[in-house]
């Protein structure tokens, strides 16, 4: 499960254009590209080892053999801080809601900067789902 799950992280991606957009909370600009872009403190690694010990593979999802990828898209805040966490490509809404729930356990990030100022950031993740 954990090899699974590595491997999906490593897959991690982010959005490549350059426009950027507000959200429903906050207007001010949300970079999709910036120069620093942020970072899981202590790298991709330390990311791979939170997932590993904090994602679950929901009882009930395992019984029925759902399988899939969940996309699942954020915003690092200025000061680090997740927001406007959804699921941007769905698997079943078991999976969909146990991705989410992950992410949602992560610590506060090292933000992103642009022109040396900190800078919001849409980040894509996508987690995998499948049964040995």
């Amino acid at each position: 499960m954990k090899r699974i799950l590595m491997m999906a992280l490593a897959e991690m991606m982010m959005v490549s254009t350059a426009a950027a957009q507000t959200t429903k909370e906050n207007k001010e600009k949300v970079y999709e590209k910036c120069e620093v872009l942020p970072e899981y403190p202590g790298g991709i690694q330390a990311m791979m080892k939170f997932i590993g010990e904090n994602q679950k593979y929901p009882a009930e999802a395992v019984k029925r053999g759902e399988q899939g990828r969940v996309v699942v898209s954020f915003v690092v805040e200025k000061d680090g801080s997740l927001t406007d966490i959804e699921v941007t490509k769905h698997a079943t809404p078991t999976l969909d809601a146990a991705a989410v729930g992950t992410v949602k356990k992560m610590p506060k990030w090292k933000p992103g900067t642009h022109k040396g100022k900190k800078v919001r950031v849409q980040f894509a993740l996508p987690i995998s789902y499948k049964i040995n």
